[in-house]
């Protein structure tokens, strides 16, 4: 699992470069279908729709302490597809926005039944903007941002942390925050995300 997994992302990271978005989604997709975790390639609106309300139902019973302190997954498969779907997930952004949504709020009920992991940061931050942009819930976006960068600390993923913060400050606290406060921490998550080697990320920064 570990070894397909980690084939699939290098080659996902090159279509992104490449901007070959549906190739990248397509590669994403066979594995975590060998996962077991299956998708529509063109969802509707209204499964979205359907899928937010099921999620939502969920979030309105915890509070931000207990998402933080959820136990940690630890099944091998759902941690290699969740690794998967967030790493398209940023394709699908740019040419399937609905696919998008339903990978981010698959994996959203997953942690909130299994526990949080290492890649958990940059999916509630994922959450945070499609709560932002998508239902205009700009209160629990930033809640669930807050949540994401909580949990960079508890993880210390440092490979991964550019992304998340990309996310929150780019797509989530521009909402609420005014950006000459915002500007400073993008220029210095563009400077880590070079330094861990994340061009993708790096690039979208900036």
């Amino acid at each position: 699992i570990q070894v397909q997994a980690r084939v699939a992302r290098i080659s996902i990271q090159a279509d992104t470069l490449r901007h070959n978005y549906l190739r990248g989604i397509q590669t994403g997709l066979d594995v975590v279908r060998q996962l077991e975790l299956k998708f529509p390639e063109h969802p509707s609106r209204l499964r979205v729709a359907i899928a937010f309300i099921i999620t939502l139902l969920q979030v309105y019973r915890r509070t931000e302490e207990s998402i933080v302190n959820l136990p940690d997954l630890t099944d091998p498969k759902m941690l290699a597809a969740i690794d998967i779907l967030s790493r398209i997930g940023v394709l699908c952004k740019y040419s399937n926005t609905n696919l998008l949504s339903l990978f981010t709020l698959r994996i959203i009920r997953i942690q909130l039944r299994s526990g949080n992991n290492p890649m958990a940061p940059f999916v509630y931050a994922g959450f945070g903007m499609a709560l932002c942009s998508e239902i205009s819930n700009f209160k629990l976006g930033t809640r669930f941002g807050t949540i994401a960068l909580a949990l960079l600390d508890r993880y210390e993923v440092r490979e991964d942390a550019p992304r998340t913060r990309v996310v929150y400050f780019y797509m989530i606290a521009h909402w609420t925050t005014p950006l000459s406060e915002i500007l400073s921490p993008l220029m210095e998550t563009h400077r880590e995300a070079i330094e861990v080697g994340d061009l993708v990320w790096g690039e979208i920064s900036i």
